[in-house]
């Protein structure tokens, strides 16, 4: 995904930076996993939830991105 990338703090603190068009994916994402309430049915059987996958991936993958 490219354009311009814009930094943010993400909620942990952390600095991050994502494109427009990935902070769109990453919040209908998030969205769908929320809405779906797939946390609350795999904490029900005692599974905890993944992290956000999209921003860990870009975390780990490309950490240029924590600059900020």
């Amino acid at each position: 995904m490219g354009g311009e990338r814009v930094a943010f703090p993400c909620t942990n603190g952390d600095a991050g930076m994502m494109s427009r068009e990935e902070i769109r994916l990453h919040v209908i994402t998030l969205g769908a996993y929320h809405h779906g309430k797939v946390g609350p049915l795999l904490k029900s059987i005692s599974v905890n939830p993944p992290r956000d996958m999209l921003a860990w991936f870009f975390n780990l993958s490309q950490p240029e991105r924590r600059g900020g």
